[in-house]
């Protein structure tokens, strides 16, 4: 149950980016915005209960709250920004992004070690209150004519010719393999860690200080990349600094190695991968079939709810007593993930639905 919670939470997360598809084409941007972030305060109140099964209810709001935020601001950007500058954007609200994780771990250990645990559920309210005031002050109320909403009809087509299209088939599977891999790091790390080994909570937050920091390093990298090499070119590069994670968690849990140093220093080699290849999708997949990346990132997300949904429950019935299922779990995942790319071509895919009218 324990393991669930931070599950609920995730895939909360990704069934949110399906749901703001249809939100967004009657509502807009701005309302869309609006119903999400109170859905993050509602959850934050129902976590405060001790009873578990409206923490996990509450942490699934969350999540709904979170990720139909996230999937507005992205398209936010994109609308915003010229497509030649759009990675290089994208790449800048990565690195950003990956700072909140390491930060919240931080103080969140210092605050139910000092506090209790529900303190944290009453900043994040206070939390929320904030970013709905910023999005009422920040967001126009009329939004801009050339913002495309193409309706329920047409993204409905748009999500069929989704399935239908293998090159977009392909990113969504290798996607949601390796974000699912991080969830099964989300959903067993913190009960090994602090159950298993006894690691206090707030440092926690300290020990995943490398896997964040790789998350950073690959946003950050990724502009760099593109300009080097092909597009499956990065994508695999990112997959063998997943496949040397896996292989090292395998491999250091075998020797007289930290227990902490055999999990934490290969994810950071996991978290290159993750960082480099998520953000590579998304950006390609905001290109596909429309002009309205939130559709075609819903249907990213539906792939990735079904898909993680599976591996995060499987995940949470895994004996913790090692680091070695983890490791089993991450290297299936990566094979599975690169036997997805043998499916794209290479960058010059102009008929695979990629849309480059951006460009002119």
């Amino acid at each position: 149950m324990t393991q669930l919670v931070v599950g609920s939470f995730i895939v909360g997360m990704v069934v949110a980016k399906l749901i703001v598809i249809f939100l967004a084409d009657y509502l807009g941007m701005r309302k869309t915005l609006l119903i999400m972030l109170p859905l993050l305060l509602l959850g934050s109140l129902l976590c405060i209960t001790p009873q578990i099964e409206i923490l996990l209810l509450g942490r699934t709001l969350q999540g709904i709250g979170i990720g139909g935020a996230s999937a507005i601001g992205i398209t936010i950007i994109k609308d915003s920004t010229p497509h030649q500058a759009y990675v290089k954007k994208m790449a800048q609200w990565a690195i950003w992004v990956e700072w909140a994780p390491p930060l919240a771990l931080l103080l969140g250990g210092f605050v139910q070690h000092w506090l209790g645990w529900r303190y944290n559920f009453l900043i994040v309210c206070i939390v929320s209150l904030v970013l709905i005031l910023l999005a009422l002050i920040s967001l126009p109320k009329k939004e801009p004519s050339s913002t495309p909403h193409p309706g329920l009809k047409a993204t409905l087509v748009s999500l069929r010719s989704g399935f239908q299209n293998k090159q977009f088939v392909a990113y969504s599977l290798m996607y949601s393999f390796i974000v699912s891999g991080q969830i099964v790091f989300y959903t067993i790390s913190p009960f090994y860690l602090i159950h298993t080994l006894g690691m206090p909570a707030d440092d926690y937050g300290i020990a995943l200080m490398p896997y964040f920091a790789a998350l950073i390093l690959g946003a950050a990298s990724l502009d760099f990349l593109k300009r080097s090499f092909s597009s499956t070119q990065v994508l695999r590069l990112a997959l063998l600094f997943g496949l040397l994670g896996a292989l090292a968690i395998l491999i250091l849990s075998t020797v007289e190695v930290s227990s902490v140093l055999a999990l934490i220093l290969p994810m950071a080699l996991y978290g290159l991968c993750h960082s480099i290849l998520g953000l590579e999708v998304e950006i390609k997949v905001s290109h596909f079939f429309s002009e309205t990346p939130v559709a075609n990132l819903g249907l990213l997300g539906l792939n990735l709810a079904i898909i993680s949904s599976i591996i995060a429950i499987t995940a949470a019935h895994t004996p913790s007593a090692t680091v070695n299922y983890l490791g089993l779990f991450l290297l299936a995942l990566v094979l599975l993930s690169f036997t997805a790319t043998l499916f794209l071509d290479t960058d010059a895919l102009k008929t695979e639905g990629l849309s480059e009218k951006h460009t002119v």
